[in-house]
């Protein structure tokens, strides 16, 4: 048996793995693979990063074509003259930008801007430029058009050729030296359509005060076909180079040991006779060929072809698009040489087989003959022993590895994000973008390019190269300028060999990145104005069934307005009979409030709609309206205007004396300060002084032939109701204090006559137009108080004469409205009880209460926020103008629902602009209130005549009856019957108690009334028309009795116009008067009577 060879298997097996391993490592250690993909993957990404544009301005000028360069500066361009820009406060300026430029999508034109940034202010210009004149008229209008229609309230101005020509040759100066600096901008690619906020031109031209410079923005229109051509490139690029990707290596290792032991014996023999004989012939004849070649398959073929257009393609999809119309493909050899020696070294030779042909020719002959004989004979014998010995052990091992070449994926994600970013163009549309700085040296040029670079990334980004060149020597400065003068893009070249025949700087931008280019200033800037404004209804529209106001009788108030532009299709009125419910109207001073009351009374009163004005500030109705036939002027100041007289006490028959009294007490409560008992005092006094004038507080009426208390009968009740009070004397004397001095001004002077029983009646001035000028009145609690009585007074009229659900007959202006219906912000004390608040809210709803009667009102007042809530409350119609106070614009805003950014805009609408609202609309508009003008105005003129003297006349003639019978020469009388005749049924301008007198007396004198000739029974009317207390009083002080005499006479003929005799005789009633309360009178008499004799007999 023999020995089993140890370990040999082992040996062998291991020397061969360890060939497998030298030879692996051999082949990655050869970089040849990755170099190659490397290099081909470099000269794509070129293409595909734009990395060419980095040495644009290192690159040739080509020259203009000839069509571009015999286009006239200027000729080809439309432009306006942006002075102002105005944008919508709640929407994006961004989306509405994006409206504008997609309008001149597909049209064949360009979108262009120019900024002229001089030191102390900037020019800003829009418009579009086109090779074709047709294409530059019509690209135009629409670019107008849509740019008027999303920034209606901008104010511009179109610029002529001539005027473009010359803004051309400002920013470029054809005979300065000037740098010029571009930038081609990349936006990044937006992941959602959210708009991302950024920085506007503002921040450039801000940030470049000082420093002249100037910019051209071009945008030149992208064909759908461009895009789709760029995009089909792309992904046949990505084809190509998707393969060097990623590379597999598999590696396996495998070992075997076996061993076996075999053992035999075996004996033979044998004996053999053999006896041949054998002949033959044979002849042989031939020929033989072999050939051998390679031949390649089919698709070895298609592989080759493949790789010669690689290079092609990425010229194609990268270079080509972006540049279209500006040279064939290029650079492809290159890429294409790289492609095939990769592939060759991953494994595309393996693609080729061989192939053998062999050719033979024979010819044969042969002649045999054999004979055998044998004879055998053997003897055999075996004997076998064995026995098998075996052990084997095997072992194997296997990797996998993979390469990823980050080059080709980081070029393949470039080339997807494009691909991507080419379907949104060709979905939204696509404009060659570049923007052109040009200053008078390079770092300024250079500065506002990078700022500008910033302001595009902040809104768009730039994640891809996004250079700055710059250009500053003559000739090639002059080349470019040549090429913007036009409105073109300048055109570079490399050369023919370098791939790069023909590039711009513009690049793709897509219409959803045109407002980061295109981006507008949003705040003002010298010589440039911007505005933000709320966007309110555009037209009127009523909601709801039957809401329509189709009333024939109508006020224009003026037109809609929006984005500050006025819209004078679109009007703004009302029906007259919708102002029974009711208008309020506020604004700042100053800002068009009477203006719109102007109009509204105008249009009203000429369609035979009454008015009654209440003015107690300025006084300018009656200068507007108190001129015109049928109007009334009433007022405080006699010099101006004739008086106005209306009582308090005073109501018309139909109304219960106590509902008079409560409003009555309301009315007071309003104008004066009542605390405490104050209230119930007053109107203890007030119940009283009727009850005295023979009112019965059951029915409720006047006695036949009775006559209304007034503010004198008030003031004597006062001290006596306030006297049989059980309060304190101290309280007494507060009270007294309070109210008895306030009552008293009210029967002094001027007040006397306006607050006296002598009226000018309820049909004269709530039936006819009529205007109260209460301007004058010093005293706020006079005012309010004026206002409160007439107010009152109209009230119970409607009530007692109006008939129910009448249209507009009459409309009331409530001129300063808060001093009467004054919102009550402080404090509610126990005392008061907030009765000012509880008042303001009665007297509203009084007027409320009165549209039934075609009664209106309009509410004036400069701030909404001072009056009462129910005033504001009770009004379907609310105007409201500038509103400079937060806490106005909430009132007025939430009164009308604004939104918040609609209750900022009152505070800077323009004076004449106004928010108008009635309750059936469905949104408030924004209306531009038509102007009033002067010529319109017809002021009063008063006839102002010798008011003293007319009093002294009067008086006179009422001295003159009571002295008829009293003188002893009738020659001396100056009673004239005609004029006492032409004064009755007139209101002289006297106090209550001598204007109550003067009527009596000339009134019984024409009854035939006999006149008394008894002192006792004259002395007293005397007393009151002359005010012989007073004159006593002024003329004590003389001792002589002639000195005496002369003041005496002397002031009665003050007082009424009298002959000397008739003064005479009144000084002698006057001291027979006083004679019994004290006796020194009777010396008096004496001695006047002496000297009174002793004058008529003296020469």
């Amino acid at each position: 048996m023999g020995e089993c060879p140890q370990g040999s298997g082992t040996d062998i097996f291991m020397k061969q793995g360890a060939a497998m391993k030298a030879e692996l490592a051999t082949y990655q250690e050869k970089n040849e693979v990755s170099a190659v993909i490397n290099e081909a993957v470099a000269k794509a990404e070129i293409y595909v990063r734009k990395g060419y544009l980095s040495g644009l301005d290192d690159a040739g000028i080509l020259p203009m074509e000839k069509e571009l360069a015999g286009i006239v500066p200027g000729n080809n361009l439309r432009l306006i003259r942006l002075d102002s820009f105005v944008y919508e406060k709640e929407q994006s300026v961004a989306e509405k930008l994006k409206t504008v430029y997609g309008a001149l999508r597909g049209r064949g034109i360009s979108a262009v801007l120019f900024l002229e940034g001089k030191t102390d202010r900037v020019n800003l210009y829009l418009g579009v430029s086109a090779d074709r004149y047709d294409r530059l008229s019509s690209g135009y209008r629409t670019f107008l058009n849509s740019f008027q229609g999303i920034f209606p309230g901008c104010r511009y101005e179109n610029m002529k050729f001539e005027e473009s020509r010359g803004m051309l040759k400002r920013i470029l100066p054809e005979d300065e030296k000037i740098t010029v600096a571009a930038i081609s901008g990349f936006p990044e690619e937006k992941t959602d359509q959210r708009n991302v906020p950024g920085e506007r031109l503002d921040v450039l031209i801000d940030g470049m005060r000082g420093r002249p410079f100037s910019m051209i923005l071009l945008a030149d229109c992208m064909d759908a076909g461009e895009i789709v051509r760029a995009r089909k490139s792309l992904e046949s690029l990505y084809t190509q180079i998707s393969p060097f990707q990623k590379q597999e290596v598999s590696m396996s290792e495998g070992e075997t040991e076996s061993y076996g032991v075999s053992v035999s014996e075996t004996i033979s023999r044998s004996i053999t006779l053999s006896t041949g004989i054998s002949t033959g012939q044979t002849k042989t004849l031939g020929t033989s060929r072999s050939e051998q070649a390679v031949e390649e398959d089919e698709q070895a073929e298609k592989h080759e072809a493949a790789l010669q257009t690689a290079g092609t393609l990425i010229a194609a999809g990268m270079g080509g698009w972006m540049q279209a119309g500006m040279g064939g493909l290029f650079y492809a050899p290159a890429v294409t040489n790289a492609l095939k020696k990769a592939d060759a070294w991953m494994g595309a030779d393996a693609a080729r087989r061989p192939k053998s042909v062999t050719e033979t020719e024979q010819e044969s002959t042969a002649d045999s003959k054999t004979e055998t004989r044998t004879e055998s004979a053997a003897d055999s014998k075996a004997k076998a022993e064995g026995y098998n010995l075996g052990r084997g052990t095997t072992l194997s091992r296997s990797t996998q590895r993979s390469c990823v070449n980050r080059s080709v994926s980081g070029l393949l994600d470039q080339i997807e994000r494009e691909i991507r970013r080419l379907d949104r163009l060709e979905h939204e549309g696509a404009f060659r973008v570049a923007g052109y700085f040009i200053a008078g040296d390079t770092e300024t040029a250079v500065s506002a390019a990078n700022l500008y670079r910033s302001i595009v990334s902040s809104s768009g980004g730039m994640k891809e190269s996004s250079g700055i060149y710059q250009w500053s020597e003559r000739e090639q400065v002059e080349q470019i300028r040549r090429y913007l003068l036009r409105g073109a893009h300048p055109v570079f070249s490399f050369g023919e060999e370098s791939g790069f025949p023909r590039i711009q700087a513009g690049q793709p931008v897509g219409l959803s990145d045109m407002p980061a280019y295109f981006c507008l200033p949003e705040k003002s800037l010298p010589g440039f104005h911007v505005s933000s404004h709320a966007a309110f209804a555009r037209d009127i529209l009523c909601g709801g069934p039957g809401a329509e106001d189709t009333e024939d009788r109508r006020a224009r108030i003026g037109c809609v307005t929006h984005m500050g532009k006025e819209d004078p299709y679109t009007e703004v009125s009302f029906g007259l009979n919708g102002l029974t419910s009711h208008l309020f109207v506020s604004g700042a001073t100053g800002v068009g409030k009477s203006n719109f009351c102007y109009q509204l009374l105008d249009q009203a009163v000429g369609q035979g709609v009454k008015a009654l004005v209440i003015e107690p500030a300025k006084g300018e109705y009656a200068r507007v309206f108190g001129g015109r036939d049928g109007f009334r002027v009433y007022g405080t100041n006699v010099r101006y205007a004739p008086p106005l007289r209306v009582n308090p006490f005073a109501y018309p028959d139909g109304i219960h004396v106590l509902e008079h009294i409560d409003r009555l007490m309301a009315i007071f409560q309003a104008a004066w300060p009542l605390y405490s008992a104050m209230p119930a005092i007053l109107k203890d006094a007030v119940e009283e002084i009727y009850r005295d004038k023979g009112f019965d507080m059951m029915v409720g009426d006047c006695p036949e032939g009775g006559e209304f208390p007034g503010f004198a009968d008030l003031l004597e009740k006062l001290p006596e109701v306030i006297g049989r009070s059980a309060y304190s004397g101290e309280v007494k004397g507060n009270y007294t204090g309070a109210l008895v001095t306030r009552v008293k001004s009210l029967t002094n002077g001027i007040y006397g006559t306006v607050f006296g029983r002598e009226e000018i009646g309820d049909r004269g001035l709530f039936d006819e137009n009529v205007i109260v000028d209460i301007s004058r009145v010093g005293s706020e609690e006079t005012r309010a108080l004026i206002m409160g009585v007439l107010v009152m007074r109209l009230t119970e009229h409607r009530m007692c004469s109006g008939e129910m659900n009448s249209p507009l007959r009459h409309l009331t202006l409530l001129e300063e409205a808060h001093h009467l219906l004054r919102r009550q912000t402080g404090p509610v004390s126990a005392d008061t009880g907030n009765m000012k608040a509880a008042s303001a809210e009665m007297i509203t709803n009084a007027i409320a209460e009165m549209r039934t009667y075609g009664e209106g009102f309009v509410i004036a007042d400069q701030s909404p926020s001072v009056m009462d809530q129910s005033a504001i409350r009770n009004t379907r119609t609310k105007v409201f103008f500038m509103l400079p106070d937060r806490d106005d614009r909430r009132i007025a805003g939430d009164s009308v629902a604004l939104t918040e950014w609609q209750q900022q805009e009152l505070a800077k609408l323009p004076a004449g602009t106004a928010v108008v609202y009635q309750s059936q609309w469905t949104e408030p508009v924004l209306c531009r209130v038509d102007y009033y003008g002067k010529e319109k105005a017809c002021p009063f003129i008063y006839q102002r005549t010798d008011l003293r003297g007319d009093n002294r006349k009067y008086i006179g003639q009422c001295l003159a009856v009571l002295l008829k019978n009293r003188l002893v020469d009738q020659s001396a009388s100056t009673l004239d019957e005609e004029l006492i005749r032409s004064l009755d049924g007139k209101m002289p301008l006297l106090d209550e108690k001598r204007a109550r007198t003067a009527r009596k007396v000339c009134s019984e004198y024409l009854k035939g009334t006999p006149v008394p000739v008894e002192v006792k029974k004259i002395a007293g009317d005397i007393e009151i028309l002359l005010g012989f207390g007073g004159i006593f009083e002024r003329c004590s002080g003389s001792a002589a009795i002639g000195e005496w005499a002369g003041k005496m006479e002397k002031e009665i003929q003050n007082q009424a116009e009298v002959s000397e005799p008739e003064a005479q005789t009144l000084v002698l009633i006057g001291i027979q008067s006083r004679i019994h309360k004290n006796r020194e009178y009777r010396k008096l008499y004496v001695r006047y009577l002496a000297y009174c004799l002793e004058g008529r007999n003296r020469p």
